[in-house]
């Protein structure tokens, strides 16, 4: 027996409290069987605990849904397990929008070569203009990171 059958479920039964997320990072090739041993461990009615993944990358805005989901896990007691580059893509997110809050340097977009080049071959823009990182959107974003940590 490891620790992924014995150690990982005793933290998070211990960890697990409601007061903080519990977030147990494996291997990404671990993943599947950590879920499968978590959520077979959990269960069973006197250790119920819902098992979660999250799942992340640097293009993946962090969103109130993100948040609603990191909160609830913290509210319900259930684990979230990861892997460590989805951890790392999280913190380089992070990193990034304070980058962008502090130098002022936000995307727009909108660089004239590009609509040009969009104009001249008819090309359509692959983000609508509703998701155009701004101030306030970066702010948001930003928020809502150091609110899951």
């Amino acid at each position: 027996r490891g620790y992924c059958p014995v150690i990982a479920p005793l933290l998070g039964l211990l960890l697990g409290d409601g007061s903080q997320l519990v977030l147990q990072i494996v291997p990404a090739p671990l993943l599947s069987f950590s879920l499968a041993v978590l959520r077979q461990c959990f269960s069973s009615a006197p250790l119920l605990k819902s098992v979660w993944t999250f799942a992340f990358d640097r293009r993946t805005a962090v969103s109130a849904e993100l948040l609603n989901k990191s909160l609830t896990a913290v509210s319900e007691r259930a684990l979230m397990v990861t892997t460590p580059s989805a951890v790392k893509a999280f913190m380089l997110k992070l990193i990034e929008l304070l980058h962008l809050l502090d130098t002022g340097q936000y995307p727009r977009n909108r660089s004239t070569l590009a609509q040009g080049l969009r104009r001249i071959f008819g090309l359509k823009r692959s983000q609508p203009q509703s998701l155009a990182l701004d101030k306030p959107t970066l702010q948001a974003q930003a928020a809502r990171a150091v609110k899951i940590l």
